[in-house]
């Protein structure tokens, strides 16, 4: 959302965020229902269905411009292997969808939140960097694609490839809990005193309070993440 805040470019739609449903009929009854209710709910942009990284989904661009993906991996999931590749981010992101209960009136029924995206200018180069300086994972989808996660969460941030990076907000940003203040306090100092050598483009100063403490940094492509506890 931009009102009241500094300027700053709307996102493209690579910069989106995901929700994930059950079944692939899902997709087609969301994109007939959004579609009919387009004006009412002020969706600017609404693109057809579309098989792209295992996933069959539908993009929408809401009102505060935002890009979002509703998708289905019903069909990667019949095979063992769908489930277990690239870090589990294709898997069912929640215990058990009850079969049994009452359909949702817009046909299709979301069952988790699953990613966000970014952009990065060197897919080998961020997939380091992610590991070096995050400590995430960065799995290889394809050669511009890279899934970054925590090993013990399915939720992942997909980084994709791109000409050239965009600045944004930091209030766009992502977000990696550390276990405890002080491991956010040691991480602030090392990043400070590495700051050239990592690549980072910003590093903001710690804000701690005695319970908590946070920081956020923006590396080279411009993306913003926050580290906190």
């Amino acid at each position: 959302m931009h009102e009241g805040a500094q300027s700053y470019p709307d996102r493209p739609r690579h910069h989106h965020f995901g929700v994930r449903v059950e079944h692939r009929a899902e997709i087609d009854a969301a994109w007939e229902y959004l579609t009919a209710h387009r004006d009412e709910y002020g969706l600017r942009q609404i693109d057809p269905q579309v098989v792209r990284h295992g996933s069959y989904s539908i993009h929408l661009q809401e009102p505060g411009t935002n890009f979002w993906e509703i998708e289905c991996y019903e069909d990667v999931l019949r095979k063992d292997s769908g489930e277990e590749r690239l870090g589990g981010v294709r898997s069912r992101h929640w215990d058990h969808a009850d079969e049994d209960a009452p359909a949702s009136a817009r046909g299709y029924t979301p069952l988790a939140f699953t990613h966000g995206t970014l952009g990065a200018t060197d897919a080998d180069a961020y997939g380091h960097f992610v590991e070096a300086v995050l400590g995430l994972e960065a799995h290889r989808a394809y050669a511009a694609v890279r899934y970054i996660k925590h090993p013990a969460t399915k939720h992942f941030v997909v980084a994709l490839q791109v000409p050239e990076p965009q600045s944004f907000s930091p209030n766009f940003r992502f977000t990696i809990g550390l276990e405890s203040a002080q491991a956010v306090e040691d991480a602030h100092a090392e990043l400070a005193a590495r700051r050239s050598e990592v690549g980072l483009t910003d590093l903001g100063s710690l804000e701690a309070d005695g319970a908590g403490a946070s920081f956020i940094l923006r590396d080279v492509n411009g993306n913003w993440w926050e580290l906190a506890a």
